[in-house]
């Protein structure tokens, strides 16, 4: 095992550390000054003596994400064909969270508040990212050269790999540190050759999505309102994992809806009942692609699994459905963050009860059902439109023109794995 030792930390590596830890936490926009020099006990002009700005501390952190995942990169290249290069390098990050809960290294920063960096560490920091998802894509093409790899986009197949590593932190936290290099092993396995129990990916029928439902609710006042409540929190939540909850504004929504401010509050009475109105829709969506998939009660547990998981990839990524981001509970008072995490938790175990019946019936291989779940998500909730437009890919791969057969290559990695078979 590979294990980076940390060096003493100066007053500005360890104010980096923290504004790091609270950046990937909270995210960037929900993360004050003063929520990271509270953390030493001081004001925020002791932060802005080694950090000119909050943007400045972003760019700071996405420095170092780089220098990580350029030298890894490096090494991964060295491996003997493309798939153990691809794996090398999400091994790399697996590996590198472990050591920043042991305490041996110092977090990396999660790539995802581009907009949040000021014009030219925008374009710098964008163009080292930029070279990282090359030089994946570059493994992937030389494992479909050498026979290693068999996936359908090496453009989708990229942005799930990049998806599942932002969600890495969110898992292995939770995994005891005696089970860290177990669990390690079977995140890879699973990436390597994924959760199908067979030789050959089952054919799918996707769930459709279709508004014939709106035409007689236009005749409905109750369904009229609803119809109105669903469009708010709609453009509630790309507000929400656009730029954060801090800097959400209510007015800012209903004037993009094109309808007065007395008329949204006639349906949302403040930004907290919003916030936990969002939470609930994304829970409902949740929901309803288990129930959506299992309506046809002759499919096995990994078509179930994969109708649902695509049909909210599909809602997501296009934000005509976008589920909003988890890392915005600790904004809600004590008791409905409460209530919202228990509700997260009894669906995740929803999901993982749905892996475990595949590896009874047959359709899903035994694996590790903790890193399932966790990839399962990640994969979901990572892959929004707003991730989408920070990751630079070819043209190739069409997601947002075409969904569903979008959808089919993005999770292939999920279903089959990046291994040949």
């Amino acid at each position: 095992m590979r294990t980076a030792r940390p060096t003493s930390l100066t007053k500005r590596d360890r104010i980096l550390v923290e504004a790091t830890r609270q950046f990937n936490d909270q995210g960037y926009y929900d993360t004050r000054l003063e929520d990271i020099a509270e953390t030493f006990g001081v004001g925020k002009t002791s932060i802005s003596y080694h950090f000119k700005s909050k943007e400045g501390l972003l760019a700071a952190a996405y420095r170092k994400s780089c220098d990580y995942a350029e030298g890894e990169m490096k090494i991964a290249a060295t491996a003997r064909n493309g798939l153990e290069r691809a794996i090398m390098f999400i091994r790399s990050h697996l590996q590198a969270q472990a050591d920043v809960l042991a305490g041996h290294r110092t977090p990396l920063a999660l790539m995802s508040d581009f907009s949040g960096l000021a014009e030219d560490d925008h374009y710098a920091i964008r163009e080292r990212y930029q070279s990282q998802i090359n030089g994946f894509k570059t493994f992937i093409a030389d494992g479909l050269d050498d026979g290693s790899v068999k996936i359908q986009s090496v453009d989708a197949s990229t942005f799930f790999a990049f998806n599942v590593i932002q969600y890495i932190p969110t898992w292995l936290e939770a995994v005891p540190e005696r089970r860290r290099d177990d669990a390690i092993e079977g995140f890879c396995d699973l990436m390597r050759n994924g959760l199908c129990g067979t030789q050959n990916r089952p054919a799918v029928t996707p769930i459709s999505r279709n508004n014939s439902d709106t035409v007689p609710a236009i005749f409905d006042r109750e369904a009229r309102n609803n119809l109105k409540r669903e469009a708010f929190l709609r453009t509630g939540i790309r507000y929400l994992n656009r730029n954060g909850y801090r800097n959400l504004s209510l007015d800012d929504i209903a004037a993009e809806l094109g309808v007065t401010r007395g008329a949204f509050y006639y349906h949302i009475a403040d930004k907290e009942t919003f916030l936990i109105e969002s939470f609930e829709r994304t829970c409902g969506l949740i929901e309803e692609a288990l129930e959506l998939a299992a309506k046809r009660g002759d499919a096995v547990a990994l078509v179930e699994l994969e109708r649902a998981v695509r049909w909210l990839f599909e809602g997501h990524l296009t934000e005509l459905d976008p589920l909003l981001r988890f890392n915005l509970t600790h904004l809600l008072d004590k008791a409905p963050r409460a209530a919202i995490n228990a509700r997260l938790r009894r669906l995740r175990a929803l999901y993982a009860e749905m892996i475990a019946r595949g590896m009874m019936d047959g359709s899903i291989r035994a694996i590790d059902l903790e890193a399932a779940e966790h990839i399962v998500f990640g994969a979901i909730f990572a892959a929004s439109g707003r991730r989408f437009a920070a990751t630079p890919l070819l043209e190739s791969w069409h997601p947002q023109d075409e969904p569903v057969t979008a959808s089919a290559a993005y999770f292939e990695p999920l279903i089959m794995g990046f291994a040949a078979r």
